[in-house]
Formats: structure tokens, sequence, C-alpha cells
């Protein structure tokens, strides 16, 4: 390949199969703005722009990655976030805008607590929430946990990339012994977790089922809200009284949820839509009474 446009031709070639047109431009112009810097008006003006050998080379992997049906976020290494740049790789979820749409609501209900505030992210994956939060709450106190190792490397590691200060843990939430440090209770606590059945497997993007992982998306059809259980329970007695607990939801599961969570003690459930129409969000108020519920 020795020009822009020799790459795009090959790619179209090479990767039509996989990608509608307009999805594999979108995905041509991140691989060349990675390689060259180009804004999307370069990336149409200087198609026969010369390219390096190194440049030449880099592209022609990137079209062998995509062509295993890699994700273009994991060839590249990174995404952006509410504005920001995070690290991803196959320890964590991409993250998506359904969860730009639940940092966004939560910090909507928050922003007239007090400033110094604590908040628990479970299941932190990238770490995308916690420093969502921290950087728009910078006095607040922002603790993230998750089981996988790998994940919580990838967190940290976007935590010192947006120079936010996130207090880590590993564990497993749904251990009985999991506590966070010196049994702090929170002012928030807020979770993405598993929560797509594995009967709906089949109908998902390849991109997604090959090579996402697995641990953070699905559960067993017959017990779909085992996170959730986990974490109202442990939410019971980690919310400060008047807390709120956040989550990120299947489609198909907001009434069982507001159920869930009025059974054990939770008040002014309120279930949101995102913008493509889908209830996607839950937020419950905890109470004093709720703790010995």
């Amino acid at each position: 390949m020795n020009t822009i446009n020799d790459f795009i031709t090959l790619a179209r070639q090479e990767l039509l199969p996989l990608y509608d047109a307009g999805e594999l431009n979108q995905i041509l112009f991140l691989l060349v703005e990675d390689v060259m810097g180009f804004s999307k008006t370069d990336f149409q003006l200087k198609k026969n722009e010369p390219l390096s050998g190194s440049d030449s080379e880099k592209l022609g992997h990137f079209i062998e990655q995509l062509k295993l049906n890699k994700p273009v976020q994991y060839v590249l290494g990174s995404t952006w976030f509410s504005g920001m740049k995070f690290i991803v790789n196959e320890n964590v979820l991409i993250p998506r805008p359904e969860t730009e749409e639940l940092c966004s609501w939560l910090l909507s209900h928050i922003s007239q607590l007090q400033s110094h505030i604590s908040l628990l992210d479970i299941g932190t994956g990238s770490g995308c929430i916690a420093i969502t939060l921290k950087k728009n709450l910078p006095s607040a106190s922002v603790h993230a946990m998750d089981i996988s190792p790998g994940a919580l490397e990838v967190a940290k590691q976007n935590a010192e990339l947006n120079k936010t200060e996130i207090i880590f843990y590993q564990g497993d939430i749904l251990s009985k012994d999991f506590e966070t440090s010196g049994n702090e209770k929170f002012d928030v606590i807020v979770s993405n977790p598993p929560y797509i059945r594995r009967s709906e497997m089949n109908s998902m993007s390849v991109h997604v089922k090959d090579h996402e992982p697995h641990t953070a998306l699905f559960v067993k059809d017959d017990d779909a809200l085992l996170f959730y259980r986990a974490i109202v329970d442990f939410s019971k007695n980690h919310l400060k009284e008047n807390g709120r607990l956040f989550f990120e939801i299947n489609a198909s599961m907001g009434q069982e949820i507001q159920d869930l969570l009025l059974e054990k003690g939770f008040r002014d459930i309120e279930l949101k839509k995102d913008l493509s129409g889908n209830s996607r969000m839950v937020q419950a108020l905890a109470a004093l009474n709720h703790l010995i519920t």
C-alpha cells in the first residue's frame, strides 16, 4: 500500500463482507486517525497522501485483526467515553453510550449533594464509570471493585491516564466474605453488572460474543438477577441513610429489578429509558428501615 487510498481500497475488499459500508467507513477513519493523526476532513481530502513503510505495515496489521472480527476498539487499544480516552483490551468490556447515559443520570441526581461524598462502582471493568464520576466530582471519594485482576490493571491505567485518584479493590461481590476497606458506607453505589441471558448470545454480534469477556456479559437464564440480588443485599448494609443505588439493566428486566428493590426495602424507585427508548437504568433510594429489612 503506497497511499491512504490504497489502504481504503484493500480494506473494503477484505472487510465489506463483515461490515456494512457506513460502519466500515467510520472504522477506516478511526484507523487512519490513529496512525496519521488525520481529521475527518483530512481523511476525505488527502486520500493520495503517501504512506511510510511503517504506517503501511501498521494499517495492514489492523486489517488482519479486523478480519478476525475483533472490535475496532480492541484493535486500536483504546476508545472514548464521556470525552475521555480509555485503554481497552479483552479483559474489559468496551464502554457503551448507554453507560454514558447512566453516568449523566447519576450526576444529575447527586449534583445537589455535598461535595465530599463517597461512591462505589461495583464491577468497574475499564473504570469508565468511576473515572467519569471522579472527573465530575473531584472532591468525592470514589471506590471501584472488580473480580478480574486483568480488568483492575486496565482500570488503574485509565485512572492514571485521566489523572484521577480512585481506590480500587479486587473482590467477588457474590462472595459473602467480600468487604470494602474499613467496612465503609457510601452515599452512592453504582453498577453495570452482567445481565445478558445466555439464551440471548446467538442474537449478538460476533464482534461482541467472540471477543468481549463473557464473565462481564452473561448470566444463566434461570438466575438472571444473580448479580442484582447480591449488589442490593450488599447495598443494604453499605449505603448511608438516603443513599442512592444505580443500575444499568437488561431492557427486559425492568419490572423484576424494581420488584427486587421494593422487596428489599428501597424506595423512590425509578426506571429510566435510554435514548433508544429501551428501559436501561434503575435508581432507588435507601432509607433507615432498609437496614433491618
